[in-house]
């Protein structure tokens, strides 16, 4: 049966991480069935980011729920909507609840009208009363739900919210060069990049100490992949007297980037597997409190070793040079991901 799916780009645009995942939900997609992209209220700062070409995209919302409605009367064929990816959870208090009711409604409607709706790529953190509430609603309508860790699952299923399974990470999709072509490790420069999001639980000077301890003898780079890291990024460089670069307009430049260090220490995921993608070593740096989807998806994925708690004292980064474990743990989860119940068929199967 011929499939038409159907997924509107909704997310933070300012944040190249979100790019990323949005990018390789994409790629997925286009395997899949005849994609359709509802690109409305999108800035064209972030769709210079993403290559959409593998879809028909539309401007206009409702020439999109137009379209979707048309496909579903007229043509014989399965049709699937994707929900945007990314983190969620967090207090929403009733007035966010009834909110929220507006996108239930609409999401039963066309559940009613026999749509398949997906989300996956997804981790919930701490949710309160009326976010728990909203979930087990939004559970019942949707097809498949599909969590990025471990923690996320146990915890939908501690408030009896309805979780279809675990898939990996959609940045698991992007290419692993390190798979294809191990690239000379022992060549790489010795450097370190360092992206940081500015942080609650450490003092910035304390910060800055316990890094200039982690990096001791290496040529240290500061960058940021997501505009509003700019400012505390500056700062870091300054205190720390080394270069300060933006990757945050590409992929690519990001990448390049990764690509000449052996080690990156951030606390932001998509820094970290992007970082991996191109065979640096993911060096997470974080805390319990403020990075719990981090933590969730190394310890799911067997690179426990690369986590550092914010309070410990400083370690010598070469113990942690392991490249053959990052390879092997993100071509493991590629798999995972591509041969899947939902893309483990392409449109020519």
């Amino acid at each position: 049966m011929n499939t038409k799916i159907f997924f509107q780009v909704k997310t933070q645009y300012h944040n190249l991480g979100d790019a990323l995942i949005n990018q390789e939900l994409v790629n997925l997609l286009v395997k899949q069935g005849d994609l359709s992209i509802c690109i409305a209220g999108v800035p064209q700062s972030f769709r210079d980011k993403i290559d959409l070409s593998g879809g028909r995209t539309y401007n206009s919302f409702l020439i999109f729920l137009f379209v979707m409605i048309s496909t579903v009367i007229f043509k014989r064929c399965e049709v699937q909507l994707f929900m945007n990816p990314g983190g969620e959870g967090g207090e929403l208090g009733f007035k966010g609840y009834a909110k929220k009711l507006i996108g239930l409604a609409y999401y039963k409607i066309i559940s009613l009208m026999n749509v398949k709706i997906v989300r996956i790529g997804v981790s919930y953190g701490t949710m309160d009363s009326w976010y728990i509430r909203y979930l087990r609603s939004l559970s019942k309508i949707i097809k498949h739900h599909y969590v990025r860790d471990s923690y996320s699952y146990r915890l939908l299923e501690k408030y009896s919210i309805d979780v279809t399974g675990i898939l990996p990470d959609l940045a698991f999709n992007k290419e692993n060069i390190t798979v294809k072509n191990r690239i000379g490790y022992e060549s790489l420069a010795s450097s370190i990049v360092i992206s940081i999001r500015p942080t609650e639980i450490l003092e910035t000077e304390k910060l800055v100490e316990l890094l200039k301890k982690m990096t001791n003898g290496f040529e240290v780079v500061i960058a940021f992949q997501v505009e509003t890291d700019r400012n505390f990024s500056q700062l870091l460089a300054k205190k720390m007297n080394c270069k300060f670069i933006d990757v945050s307009d590409s992929f690519e430049s990001a990448g390049d980037l990764y690509s000449k260090t052996k080690y990156v220490i951030s606390n932001r995921l998509h820094v970290l597997l992007l970082a991996a993608s191109v065979g640096s070593i993911p060096i997470a740096l974080t805390n319990i409190r403020e990075n719990r989807k981090v933590i969730a998806l190394f310890e799911d994925m067997g690179w426990a070793e690369f986590l550092v708690d914010m309070g410990t004292d400083a370690l010598d980064v070469e113990n942690l040079y392991l490249p053959e474990l990052v390879a092997e743990c993100y071509e493991r989860q590629t798999k995972k991901l591509r041969g899947s119940e939902l893309f483990g068929r392409t449109i020519d199967d």
